[in-house]
Order: structure tokens, then sequence, then C-alpha cells
């Protein structure tokens, strides 16, 4: 099997096409298997430029397509008939005797059919030169997954900051409140005042000043 690699449709189309029109110009009566598809278009578009333009004749090549669309007639646009005469027979010198494709508008026993078709392969002499053709990527895709791929190793992503759930928030620290005061100075205040008997306004203040109370406190406890 040859294997050829272009950068675009357009190259892959005129290589495919020089390959077939070097095969013919070898040997004119070469067998040619033919499939259809928009991969093949280029193909078959170059061929018709060098029929027209350099003379490259196809009035000995006998064709074979590969299939056809069961309950599709002849005339159908979407039959392969169809479409090989709009893309290539009607503009080329190939017999119409020489033009074989299956019939998709059969009846009946397809293995019978399909036999008689693999029989007027081998009744044309059996040796075909198959023309397939796939868009580059297709085939750097069968690569891709057929052969390992070496790469340098990917820098470490950072890790992903974490949002806590409300229930996972801490709880604010209470406010920072001081105990109450036991002992000092307030206290002894309160113990003077609650264990002192009640005295009057005019009576002496029992803190021992020799003043009256309201002079000494300015009120009565």
């Amino acid at each position: 099997m040859l294997l050829v690699l272009k950068s675009n449709t357009e190259e892959l189309g005129r290589e495919a096409a020089r390959i077939v029109a070097n095969a013919v110009r070898r040997n004119p009566g070469i067998r040619l298997g033919l499939a259809t598809g928009s991969t093949t278009l280029g193909m078959y578009k170059e061929l018709v430029r060098l029929h027209r333009e350099e003379s490259l004749d196809f009035s000995r090549v006998v064709t074979f397509n590969l299939d056809e669309y069961l309950g599709l007639s002849a005339a159908h646009p979407q039959s392969f008939h169809y479409f090989m005469r709009e893309q290539f027979f009607a503009h080329v010198n190939i017999p119409e005797r020489s033009i074989h494709i299956p019939d998709g508008a059969i009846r009946g026993d397809y293995d019978k059919y399909c036999a008689s078709y693999e029989q007027s392969i081998r009744d044309a002499g059996g040796a075909i030169r198959d023309v397939a053709i796939s868009y580059p990527r297709d085939f750097l895709k069968q690569q891709l997954e057929w052969a390992p791929v070496l790469a340098e190793p990917a820098e470490p992503e950072p890790p992903t900051p974490v949002t806590p759930r409300p229930a996972e928030l801490a709880t604010p620290p209470a406010p920072n409140r001081q105990p109450p005061r036991v002992g000092g100075d307030d206290a002894a205040v309160k113990t003077v005042r609650r264990d002192q008997p009640k005295v009057g306004r005019n009576d002496p203040c029992p803190c021992g000043s020799g003043k009256k109370y309201k002079k000494c406190h300015g009120q009565e406890t």
C-alpha cells in the first residue's frame, strides 16, 4: 500500500490524480476500483482537467465502483451512479460498457447479485487498482490513537480554594467582657455602708472625721 500525506485536501486530490494518471499511462487498459464521497472530488476534478488539457486517454480503462445505495435507481440524485456520472464519467472518454456500478434497484436474491458482480470483476482480469483517499486529519487522528504521544509533563495546577459552607463557618469570638470585680475598694465601701447603722444628715459621720454626715458625704445612707 502506498501512503501519501499532504497538508490540505487540494494537494491530496492533485496527488491522487497524478498517481492514477501515471498508472493509466503505463497501462492504458488498467482496471480501477473507484469510490464516491467528498474526499474523491478533488481527484476526479484533476483527472478531468488532465483529460481535457493534457489528453489523458481513458478509452481502454475499465472501472468498478465499490457500492451503491440499495433502493435507489441510477437516475436518483443521491445515488452513486448519479455522483460518478456528474463528477467524472460524463467528462472523460471511458466507454459506457466499461463502467460498472452495483445496481441499487435490484429485487430478490441479493447474495446471487453480489456473486455475479464479483464474477464480472474476475472476468475483467480480477486485478483491480483500488483508489482510496482520506482527509489528512483522519489519518493523523488514527496515528494519535495508535501511537503514544510524548510530551513534557504539564505544570501542576494550583490547588483550588475551598469555600466553607455556612455551617462550617467559624463562630465569631464573644466580646471580651471582664468578669465583675470581687473585693477591692468598691467591695470595701459597700461593706462599710452595709455594716454601719443608719445615720441622719445632722448626725456625726461614722468615718471619724468629727463632721456631720451631711457635710462629710452630702447625703443620707
